[in-house]
């Protein structure tokens, strides 16, 4: 099993890094990101991959927001798809929690299935959505996530003035990493930045990912 927490060697499970790095082991851990082999089996990629695509033939389009980001997306995907999610989301929950130390509770998941010219803007996640895990569940591996290394506690979304003033901090300093069918990456994402640059796929192509949330009790 290949984990790998930010601080470890990067080059060994397929992650790079842009820009200066950060300068101290605090910086480090703050940003800490963790690559995640097998997070979901094969075959639990394929029964939520084929119970979503039943659902788009029987005529789900998505959500208002999906139609500006090429997406199609559900809420909950395990319960919206008839999915036994305990002990899936046990499973999940034990291993993010072998890394992050803070007190988190699980909050829900998220799914999107993203097409030709889709983009993940750089933003930060909502208050409340402290500890997200991006599982890649079907289609491409080829569409990398980028997460910045520069910690901010101000909301960062695709219209904010602090996305526009500081992208390219944001930016200059990032980790990138792929994420095979299975596999995904957690971060800090109410505090990191990340984002997605735009998928360039054909009219057939796709890329679906779950995201799964905790948040932080005081």
């Amino acid at each position: 099993m290949v984990e790998s927490v930010y601080t470890t060697d990067l080059k060994s499970v397929g992650v790079s890094h842009v820009g200066s790095s950060p300068t101290s082991r605090t910086s480090l851990m703050k940003s800490k990101n963790i690559f995640l082999e097998n997070v979901l089996s094969l075959e639990e990629c394929q029964s939520i991959e084929i119970k979503f695509f039943d659902v788009i033939k029987n005529g789900w389009k998505g959500y208002k927001d999906d139609y500006r980001t090429n997406s199609i997306s559900l809420y909950d995907p395990y319960i919206a798809l008839g999915i036994d999610q305990n002990s899936i989301i046990a499973k999940i929950d034990q291993r993010v929690k072998e890394y992050y130390k803070d007190n988190i509770v699980y909050s829900h998941s998220f799914l999107r299935m993203y097409k030709n010219n889709s983009q993940l803007a750089l933003h930060t996640d909502r208050k409340g959505l402290d500890v997200t895990l991006s599982v890649n569940i079907g289609g491409l591996e080829s569409w990398p996530i980028c997460i910045s290394n520069v910690y901010t506690e101000s909301d960062i979304d695709t219209y904010s003035s602090k996305k526009q003033n500081d992208e390219l901090t944001f930016k200059n300093d990032h980790s990138v990493f792929l994420t095979p069918r299975g596999c995904g990456v957690a971060c800090y994402g109410n505090n990191f930045p990340h984002w997605r640059d735009i998928f360039e796929c054909r009219d057939d192509e796709y890329v679906l990912q779950i995201f799964y949330h905790w948040r932080i009790i005081s």
